[in-house]
């Protein structure tokens, strides 16, 4: 299983690779924050990650996330944004101001 909740309402995933060295390199957060009645995704990893981070989410019991937020725009970080955004056209995405542009083609 890629998935570890750490604390209440915070579950690590990793988001595996699939290149010698790097299957537990890159990790994701699922947030649910139900003070707010709302969930954050942070880090989607690269594309290649995308469909096993959608079973994770579903083995979690974890539905559209409402927001999506990236630490800073990497390949290895972002780089599944549009393949994530394609699934989850609801979730709003959050990026830092510089890398936006590269996320919205």
């Amino acid at each position: 299983m890629n998935t570890k909740e750490v604390i209440k309402g915070l579950t690590e995933i990793v988001l595996p690779v699939a290149r010698r060295g790097y299957e537990s390199f890159i990790i994701g957060w699922h947030i649910n924050d139900k003070a707010r009645n709302r969930t954050v995704l942070v880090e989607t990893g690269p594309a290649s990650t995308i469909p096993q981070l959608i079973e994770d989410l579903k083995q979690i019991g974890a539905g559209e996330p409402d927001y999506l937020l990236y630490t800073h725009v990497h390949l290895d970080h972002s780089g599944g944004a549009g393949q994530f955004n394609l699934k989850f056209p609801g979730t709003k995405i959050i990026a830092p101001l510089k890398g936006r542009p590269h996320l919205i083609d």
